[in-house]
């Protein structure tokens, strides 16, 4: 719950954050962790759709290829999971969360050296 409560107040991308922590739990696999997932962010992300949208923050033009794309992606990505063996999606899951985790910490480290030298 609380996890949920981070990731609503701040946008960050849940299936970063809640997979490898539901992976980790006793009995859960991959294929329940995706679909709970899916289950969790639906909620909040349509309310901040609606907050974005209401605060003149949220441009649909442009946010079209996106929606199309993670449709078609989540779509996919249900199909695989019905034939990729489960040891292979959470190896999946574990280095995309590394991936990002250090992407961004180079990020902030960069941005950091930048306003020390500023």
């Amino acid at each position: 719950a609380w996890g949920a409560l981070v990731i609503g107040c701040f946008g960050v991308g849940g299936g970063a954050v809640y997979a490898p922590l539901m992976l980790l739990l006793p009995g859960m696999n991959p294929q329940v962790v995706i679909g709970s997932i899916f289950c969790g962010v639906t909620p909040s992300s349509a309310i901040r759709t609606y907050q974005l949208w209401r605060y003149g923050r949220l441009n649909l033009r442009e946010s079209v290829p996106l929606m199309l794309g993670s449709g078609g992606g989540a779509l996919i990505g249900q199909g695989l999971l019905l034939v990729v063996p489960s040891v292979v999606v959470s190896f999946i899951v574990a280095f995309v969360a590394i991936f990002a985790g250090i992407t961004i910490q180079k990020k902030m480290l960069a941005e950091r050296r930048g306003k020390v030298a500023a």
